[in-house]
């Protein structure tokens, strides 16, 4: 797993053999805590974690901040979650946006 700063989020980029729930251990560290989330799963089939990677974004956005994962395996089974998916990095970083707008205006 390899971590960037991109403006005010971090960006995990999870490979095949990354352990996926090492992002729990990210999500509690302080150093994490002021930031949005990106998680690019790359190639990785998401539907075997959509829980754990649903109840991290619902935790995440309790504290005001975005939850972003990036998967080109969006579809119709997806729906119904608090779970933001985006297939590319620049509509993650445009949503995460648009998400701040929006809390600053109180729309959320």
């Amino acid at each position: 797993m390899t971590t960037k700063f991109v403006d005010n989020c971090v960006l995990f980029e999870i490979e095949n053999n990354d352990k996926i729930s090492d992002l729990s251990i990210h999500f509690k560290s302080e150093k994490y805590f002021n930031l949005h989330f990106i998680i690019n799963l790359k190639s990785i089939a998401i539907i075997q974690y959509l829980d754990f990677l649903n109840t991290l974004s619902i935790k995440h956005k309790t504290l005001n901040k975005s939850f972003v994962v990036i998967s080109c395996q969006i579809n119709g089974d997806l729906h119904g979650l608090e779970l933001s998916l985006v297939p590319t990095i620049e509509e993650a970083l445009d949503l995460i946006q648009l998400e701040d707008i929006e809390r600053d205006l109180n729309m959320t």
